[in-house]
């Protein structure tokens, strides 16, 4: 494969991923849903972003799973799922 052709391979995958932004088709996931990740999260779902998130925390994940907020900057109802 020549370099010219990997590079417009390139160009096509970032043009699909700026589209997929900006008509809010992209899927987001969030690893570890701590005190940066979950309102990173609430925000994405707020502006319509499908969203995904990934904890290894059992606790976290039933709360999640029940809309319970464990973080304080987070209001109760935005982790409803």
């Amino acid at each position: 494969m020549q370099r010219g052709a990997i590079g417009e391979i390139v160009k096509d995958h970032k043009q699909q991923l700026l589209d997929r932004i900006g008509d809010r088709s992209a899927q987001v996931a969030m690893v570890e849903l701590v005190y940066v990740g979950l309102p990173m999260a609430v925000g994405f779902a707020e502006t319509d972003f499908r969203m995904t998130g990934i904890d290894l925390g059992p606790k976290k994940v039933a709360a999640i799973n029940t809309g319970e907020n464990y973080i304080g900057d987070v209001v109760g109802a935005d982790v409803a799922i």
